[in-house]
């Protein structure tokens, strides 16, 4: 009877083992997830601090309606603050970039992060053709691979 009771600890070991396995995929499963979601909720973050720096702030908002009317009438300060502007926006599009092909932002919400950046079909053409200038200005500044996706996806011309 020695044996017998000898491989019943074994197995019992052995399923305490494999459940204390199971247990732990799952929690690296969930903390996957919770990494996940704070993750985008980082991207959403600083997507709405950006509109939140524009609208809280009259003279950005007043400039990037300069920047829309008649750029040539903007003065020093005021381009680099609109640069400013731009950078930000491109590292928050560069963020989701980096989500979106690590697999952590969704196709659709990649997606909507595009079409934001981008110039709409209803979009002027001076409008487009600023949009598209400050991109060939700082393109250099974007991963290579972003800037590329962005010149397929808004029809940019790549000026390099």
């Amino acid at each position: 009877m020695e044996p017998n009771k000898y491989n019943i600890r074994q197995i019992l070991a052995a399923g305490g083992v494999i459940l204390s396995l199971v247990f732990v995929g799952i929690e690296i499963q969930q903390n996957t997830n919770a990494v996940k979601a704070t993750a985008v909720m980082g991207y959403y973050s600083s997507s709405s601090e950006h509109y939140a720096l524009m609208v809280n702030n009259p003279e950005l908002a007043r400039v990037i309606g300069i920047v829309f009317d008649d750029p040539d009438k903007l003065t020093q300060q005021e381009k680099q603050m609109y640069i400013g502007f731009v950078m930000a926006a491109n590292n928050i599009a560069q963020s989701a970039y980096r989500l979106w092909t690590m697999g952590v932002l969704p196709d659709e919400e990649w997606n909507s992060t595009i079409r934001s950046y981008c110039p709409g079909e209803n979009s002027h053409e001076k409008e487009r053709s600023l949009i598209e200038m400050m991109f060939n200005e700082l393109r250099d500044m974007l991963l290579p691979s972003f800037a590329e996706v962005l010149e397929s996806a808004c029809g940019f011309n790549n000026s390099n």
